[in-house]
């Protein structure tokens, strides 16, 4: 019968190789890192473009509510007017607050300008 000895591993050569895989695995990690910020960057210019385009949508709804509840004043229908108008003041206050968001996210809101026209349209 042919025994032969098996011998252990030295635990030397298997410290190191498991010393190499983790420095190849923490340089893994961190070459990955430069790369997080154009990504949230990139993500906050989305997340801004979002908030302007509400903030858009909250002034034009609130500068409708204003003209209904003008319209329902002239047709003295004042429990309507006083809706419109409560309305519209809501819509202020959330356009005030997606203004305040889009600040702190380092962006800035303007509100968009009314239309005229010079000649008769």
């Amino acid at each position: 019968m042919n025994t032969a000895k098996m011998t252990k591993p030295h635990p030397i050569p298997v410290l190191l190789l498991f010393a190499a895989a983790t420095a190849v695995l923490v340089w893994l990690l961190f070459s990955g890192v430069e790369d997080e910020p154009p990504r949230r960057a990139a993500r906050w210019a989305e997340t801004i473009s979002d908030l302007d385009a509400c903030c858009r949508r909250k002034h034009v709804r609130s500068e409708q509510y204003d003209h209904f509840a003008a319209i329902a004043a002239g047709e003295r229908r004042e429990a309507a007017a006083r809706l419109f108008r409560a309305m519209a003041l809501s819509a202020r206050v959330q356009e005030a607050e997606c203004a305040a968001a889009i600040g702190r996210l380092g962006g800035r809101y303007t509100p968009p300008r009314r239309a005229t026209c010079a000649t008769s349209c």
